[in-house]
C-alpha cells in the first residue's frame, strides 16, 4: 500500500519522519503543536485519515501517540521563521533509539513518551541544535543496514481489554529463508515474575502465521509478553528486540480514568497539554475545563490555554463503547502573574519558601537553606565541595510580576570561594518570560564569581567581609511576569552561598527600618576613668535588611557599623552628659533613628548618687564580685528603690525591690550562679535612676 498525505505548509523537505515515527507495525508517534500553529491543523487532519481510513497490515486501527513539537531557542514556531524542531526524527538502533533532542524543559516530556512506549528499550537524546536549522535531525542524517539473513517477526500488539473469561489470543508472522522450526510465546503477570512459556502453533502455512493464547487473566492485571522464534538454520530472535528484559504489555481491567497536566503552574494566556494515563481499553475521551480553552475537547492528549489567574480543575470521562468512568481534579493547573517583588533573606527552610528548587539528577547536592557562615542569619547554599557536582546544574526559582513598575532591579549577595584553578563552580541567573523567552542575565566562573580567596577547605564565609552584593537591572521587562532562575553549574570546587534577594523600584513603596540603643541603658552613669562605651543595638526591616547602622553622640556622627550585630566602641572623650542614638539604614536606602539614651561620665567618687529628694546614693562592694555582691544605701529619708541586673546583652538577670529608712543600709545579692562577665546594676528610686558596672569572676 501508497499512503499520501497532503503536503505540510512549513514542512520544506516533505519528510514524513519530520513529524511521524512508527514504532512497531500499529503504532505511530506523531507531533503535537499548539492549536492553530505551524503544521499543527494539517497534521491533525493526517491524523484523522489515517485512523478512519486506513486500516492497520492487520486490520485494525493505528494506535496514535502524540508528542509535543517545541519552539526553537527564541520561542518561535515554523510559522514565524522558527527551527522545525521535531522530536520523532529519531532513529532504531538494534536495542537503542536515539532521539533529537534541543532544551531539557521540552526534552523531558518527550523522552518520557518514547520510555513509556517501548519499556526496555535504551531511549538516548541527542543534541540536535546545530543540525535542525538544516530542516533535519537524526533520522535525515543517517542510514540503517539490515542484518545478514534477517529472521523477521511481524506482530500486532494484544491491546487493553476488559474481557476477563476468555484466553487472549496472540498472533505473529515469522519467517526465514531456512524455514522456522519453532515459535514461543512467554508471559508473566508480574514484573518480578518469571516468564511462563506458551508454544506457539503454525495456524496457516502459507502465510507463516504462528499464534499462542494466553490464559484468561483477572481484573487490574498487566501481562507482559515476547515472542521467541528459531529458523531451521539455527539462528534466533526476539520481540521486541529488547526481551526479556523489554516486553509488549496489555491491561486486562475496567476502565481507570487517569491524567495529569504537562504543567501544574503558568502564566495568564499559557498552554497545558492533559496527559492521558488512564487503563482500559479506551475507545473514547471527553474532557471539560472549566475556565480553560478549548472549555471541553474529545481529543486523548489536548492541549489547552488559561487567559485569567486563578486555579482551575479538568474532567475526564473515558468509555469503550459499553462504559464509562470520570476522574475530576479539583486543582489542576494554577494560573499566577507571579508574586508582588519582595525582599527575601532565606531564614526558613526552603520548602516553605516562596522559591522552588529543582535537581534534575536527584542527587545529594541541592538547594538548602544553611545557617552555616551567612551574614544575615541565614541564606541558601550549594555543597560543591562535598559532592561531585561537575556537569550537572540545579536550580531555583520563582515568579515576580513587574506589572506597573518602569525600572525594576534584582539585587543579591553571594559569597564563594573556588577550590583551585582547576576545581571551581559557576552562578548563572537568566529571566524567563510567560512565553519561554530566556534571557542569561548573569553568568560568572571560579575566581570571577569569587567573593573570597581559593582554599582547599571547605567553605564557610568567616564574616560579612567575604560575602558581595549584585546588582542587575530587570527593566527590560517591567510591566510583565517574570521567572527568574538562580542556577549553580558544577564543578566539584566549594560551596556557594546566596542571600538576601531583593527585587526593589523607586515605584515600590517602602517600609523604615527600626532601631534601638540596647547598651548603655537611659540613665548610665560612668565614674571613675572615662570609659569606653560598647554601643549595642537592636535593628530589623520588615520588608529587606538592615544595610548599616551609623552611631551619634550629642547629634555628632562618630561612625558606622556596616554588618550585623551592628556594634560599635566609642571612648567618651570628657566628664559630662552625653545623648547617644543610632540611625538604621535598609537594603533600599531608608532610614531611621532609635529614641535617645542619656548617660553620664562623673569622676570616682565612690558612691553614686540618684537625683531626687530622698537624696540616695549606693556602692557596690566588693567589685569584682565572686559569690555574692554587697549594696551599701544611704539616704536621708524613707524610700523605695528597684534593684535590677543586666547582662552584657541587655537582659535582665536579677530584679528586687528594697525598702530604705533614713541613713545607712546594706543589701546582700546571690551572684554565684552568675556566668563571669560584666554586669550592669540599676537602682531606681524616687523618680530617679542610676547604674554602675559590675564585674563578676
Amino acid at each position: 500500500r501508497y499512503i499520501k498525505f497532503p503536503t505540510l505548509p512549513y514542512d520544506l523537505i516533505h519528510h514524513i519522519d519530520m513529524h511521524m515515527r512508527f514504532i512497531d507495525e500499529e503504532t505511530v508517534i506523531v507531533g503535537q503543536y499548539p492549536d492553530g500553529v505551524a503544521d499543527g491543523p494539517q497534521i491533525d487532519e493526517n491524523i484523522e485519515y489515517l485512523v478512519n481510513e486506513v486500516p492497520t497490515a492487520f486490520g485494525n486501527t493505528y494506535n496514535v501517540i502524540r508528542i509535543p513539537m517545541p519552539p526553537d531557542a527564541d520561542n518561535q514556531y515554523p510559522d514565524n521563521g522558527g527551527d522545525y524542531r521535531t522530536y520523532t526524527n529519531s532513529i532504531f538502533i538494534n536495542k537503542t533509539i536515539l532521539v533529537p533532542v534541543y532544551e531539557e524543559r521540552y526534552d523531558t516530556t518527550a523522552l518520557r513518551i518514547y520510555r513509556e512506549a517501548l519499556p526496555g528499550y535504551n531511549v538516548v537524546g541527542i543534541d540536535c541544535n546545530d543540525i535542525i536549522p538544516a530542516f533535519g535531525a537524526i533520522h535525515c542524517i543517517t542510514k540503517l543496514i539490515g542484518v545478514n539473513s534477517p529472521l523477521w517477526i511481524a506482530h500486532s500488539r494484544l491491546r487493553d481489554t476488559d474481557d476477563t473469561e476468555n484466553a487472549y489470543q496472540a498472533r505473529a508472522i515469522i519467517r526465514h529463508r531456512s524455514g522456522i522450526a519453532g515459535a514461543t510465546l512467554y508471559y508473566r503477570t508480574a514484573p518480578d515474575a518469571a516468564y511462563t512459556a506458551v508454544p506457539m502453533v503454525l495456524e496457516d502455512g502459507q502465510e507463516n502465521t504462528w499464534t499462542a493464547s494466553i490464559p484468561a487473566q483477572p481484573d487490574d492485571s498487566e501481562v507482559q509478553y515476547y515472542i521467541h522464534a528459531a529458523a531451521n538454520s539455527g539462528k534466533e530472535q526476539v520481540r521486541p528486540l529488547v526481551a526479556p528484559e523489554g516486553f509488549f504489555r496489555f491491561r486486562v481491567d475496567a476502565l481507570r480514568p487517569a491524567f495529569a497536566p504537562s504543567q501544574t503552574e503558568i502564566c495568564p494566556g499559557g498552554q497545558v497539554q492533559f496527559l492521558d494515563q488512564s487503563a482500559g481499553n479506551i475507545s473514547s475521551w471527553q474532557w471539560a475545563f472549566p475556565g480553560g480553552q478549548p472549555a471541553a475537547s474529545n481529543e486523548q492528549t489536548p492541549l489547552v490555554s488559561y487567559p485569567q489567574e486563578g486555579t482551575y480543575g479538568a474532567t475526564l470521562i473515558i468509555g469503550n463503547g459499553q462504559a464509562f468512568d470520570t476522574l475530576s481534579l479539583e486543582t489542576a493547573v494554577s494560573v499566577t502573574g507571579g508574586l508582588t517583588p519582595y525582599f527575601e533573606s532565606f531564614n526558613e527552610p526552603l520548602s516553605g519558601n516562596t522559591w522552588t528548587a529543582e535537581n534534575p539528577g536527584a542527587d545529594a547536592a541541592a538547594w538548602t537553606a544553611s545557617n552555616a557562615g551567612p551574614c544575615y542569619q541565614g541564606a541558601l547554599a550549594m555543597d560543591n565541595f562535598n559532592h561531585d557536582t561537575r556537569n550537572t546544574s540545579d536550580f531555583f526559582r520563582a515568579r515576580f510580576n513587574l506589572s506597573g513598575l518602569s525600572s525594576p532591579t534584582l539585587h543579591f549577595d553571594l559569597a564563594y570561594a573556588p577550590y583551585d584553578e582547576e576545581y571551581f563552580d559557576g552562578l548563572r541567573i537568566r529571566a524567563i518570560t510567560c512565553d519561554g523567552a530566556e534571557t542569561l542575565l548573569y553568568e560568572a566562573f571560579g575566581a570571577g564569581l569569587a567573593s573570597a580567596p581559593a582554599t582547599t577547605e571547605a567553605f564557610v564565609p568567616n564574616g560579612c567581609g567575604q560575602w558581595r552584593q549584585e546588582a542587575i537591572s530587570l527593566e527590560a521587562f517591567a510591566g510583565q511576569p517574570v521567572t527568574i532562575e538562580f542556577e549553580n553549574a558544577g564543578g566539584y570546587g566549594n560551596r556557594l552561598y546566596i542571600d538576601n534577594i531583593d527585587i526593589s523600584d523607586p515605584q515600590l513603596p517602602n517600609q523604615p527600618p527600626a532601631v534601638a540603643l540596647v547598651s548603655p541603658l537611659d540613665g548610665t552613669v560612668f565614674t571613675g576613668s572615662l570609659p569606653e562605651v560598647e554601643l549595642r543595638v537592636t535593628a530589623e526591616d520588615t520588608d529587606g535588611i538592615v544595610r548599616k547602622v551609623d552611631f551619634f553622640v550629642n547629634a555628632d556622627s562618630i561612625g558606622s557599623a556596616p554588618f550585623p550585630p551592628f556594634d560599635f566602641n566609642y571612648t567618651l572623650p570628657a566628664y559630662g552628659p552625653y545623648t547617644l542614638q543610632a540611625r538604621a539604614i535598609d537594603n533600599d536606602g531608608a532610614g531611621a533613628f532609635s529614641p535617645a539614651v542619656q548617660i553620664t561620665a562623673d569622676p570616682a567618687s565612690g558612691a553614686t548618687f540618684l537625683p531626687g529628694s530622698a537624696g540616695i546614693s549606693f556602692e557596690p562592694f566588693p567589685n569584682p564580685a565572686s559569690g555574692w555582691l554587697n549594696v551599701r544605701f544611704d539616704s536621708r529619708q524613707a524610700a523605695v528603690v528597684s534593684i535590677q541586673l543586666f547582662n552584657a546583652l541587655g537582659q535582665r538577670v536579677l530584679a528586687e525591690e528594697s525598702g530604705l529608712m533614713p541613713g545607712t543600709a546594706f543589701r546582700q545579692l546571690a551572684v554565684g550562679h552568675l556566668p563571669s562577665g560584666v554586669y550592669q546594676l540599676l537602682v531606681s528610686g524616687d523618680g530617679a535612676s542610676a547604674s554602675r558596672k559590675v564585674l563578676v569572676e
